[in-house]
């Protein structure tokens, strides 16, 4: 097998400097199945080898690699107190899609956690990210289970809005179920740069990479394929070859001073970033992605050094460490970037609540239906028929920057007014 050292160059970007991964191993700070990996403390000291082994080794299968670090999170921005509303399923889907049969407790919670995401919060506990994510911080202020919410499905860390959790297993399957099976509606709103068209004639020619652009009761539906074009950065692209992807959109507004619209957004494919590229090659990118837009306006968001200031004052905080030496705690505070000031180098200009913390993006409603397949056989063949279980409807209030547009076009009135009257 590879070696330790060939594997942690390749798989962490922690270790590709040479120098920083050599102070890792003399600081004992990695360790082989519990043994530190070239432990310039234990082989000094002439202990017993078995207490120390080369980064040369060759791994073994089932060999576990560990590190000690001291953990600093990137800030988040959140409201005093995240809308967290519960929807139960109702019996009848419950008792026709076996999800109490599922269940080992007969006092099972069979409801929906319908959370209103702040944007630059992930969904669950990813990268640098722990306390400062959204399972995370709705347990401890609802009072549930540590590590028992469980997500149903993904929205990007910059995106806000509905994000649907459960804590039974059984209940988080049946509605990712229905994702996968497209029985889930989703509607979304965004905020747009330009003017965005209510008719076809409003908008420019269709680009060679746009596969289809029509309109049908004021709806845009846009069909083009989605690639990825850049693994590092995530980013996606309209490109040939990509996988189907389709979004439909409505003109909700428009304001003349910012020269923004509101758009209403439907994915009818649930590509990843598909909303964002879509809008993007349509010519009507979101307001402050910096990943799709080649141009972001500064609007007030927190000063970079006070974020600094933040993070750093957060290491003096007292801090539990069990398990380790009084010396491993102090090696790994050494090598700890944001305690030697180097917050910049740890975190990136997103995680910093700068440019891409944040775009106007919000999911607003899910619609789900639940149905089940009854078989009927006539004579040698069997045949499959739907049956509605009914739908559910979860939804959650709009962000302040779509509450704000005011529009001088009545026939644009009308439409806002619909839309706000529904959001009631």
């Amino acid at each position: 097998g590879k070696s330790i050292e060939s594997v942690l160059k390749t798989e962490f970007h922690d270790f590709e400097d040479p120098d920083r991964m050599n102070a890792l191993f003399r600081k004992s700070l990695v360790q082989l199945n519990g043994i530190p990996v070239n432990s310039e403390a234990a082989l000094t000291k002439g202990v017993n080898a078995t207490k120390a082994v080369s980064q040369d080794l060759p791994l073994k299968n089932m060999d576990i690699i560990s590190r000690i670090t001291h953990w600093h999170e990137p800030p988040v921005l959140v409201p005093e107190k995240i809308a967290v509303q519960k929807l139960s399923l109702p019996n009848k889907v419950v008792e026709h899609l076996s999800i109490r049969k599922a269940c080992n407790d007969a006092n099972s919670d069979f409801s929906i956690y319908c959370i209103d995401k702040p944007s630059s919060v992930p969904v669950h506990p990813t990268g640098p990210y722990l306390q400062n994510s959204l399972t995370i911080m709705v347990e401890a202020q609802e009072g549930l289970e540590t590590r028992s919410l469980l997500p149903c499905h993904r929205l990007d860390r910059c995106t806000s809005g509905l994000t649907l959790c459960c804590t039974n297993p059984a209940v988080a399957r049946c509605i990712q179920a229905q994702m996968n099976h497209k029985e889930v509606e989703k509607i979304y709103v965004a905020r747009v740069k330009g003017k965005f068209p209510s008719k076809l004639i409003d908008h420019p020619p269709c680009n060679e990479k746009e596969k289809s652009l029509i309109l049908k009761a004021g709806e845009f539906l846009y069909e083009a394929p989605i690639g990825v074009v850049d693994i590092k950065k995530g980013l996606r692209a309209v490109i040939e070859g990509g996988k189907p992807a389709m979004s439909k959109f409505r003109l909700l507004g428009y304001d003349f001073t910012s020269n923004t619209s509101l758009v209403e957004c439907q994915p009818l494919t649930g590509r990843q970033h598909q909303l964002r590229v879509h809008l993007k090659e349509l010519g009507f990118p979101i307001h402050n992605d910096v990943l799709y837009c080649d141009q972001v306006e500064n609007r007030q968001r927190i000063l970079k050094a006070d974020v600094i200031k933040a993070v750093t004052t957060a290491i003096g905080s007292k801090v539990e460490e069990k398990g380790f030496s009084t010396d491993q705690i102090e090696a790994a505070r050494e090598m700890c970037s944001c305690c030697q000031g180097e917050v910049e180098v740890a975190f990136n200009s997103a995680q910093l609540l700068q440019s891409g913390a944040i775009i106007d993006l919000h999911a607003r409603k899910y619609i789900i239906s639940f149905t089940t397949n009854k078989t009927q056989k006539k004579k040698a063949d069997a045949i499959i028929h739907d049956e509605s279980l009914g739908k559910i409807e979860c939804k959650i209030d709009v962000p302040a920057w779509a509450k704000k547009f005011v529009n001088t076009n009545a026939e644009l009135d009308v439409a806002m007014a619909e839309w706000l009257n529904a959001l009631s």
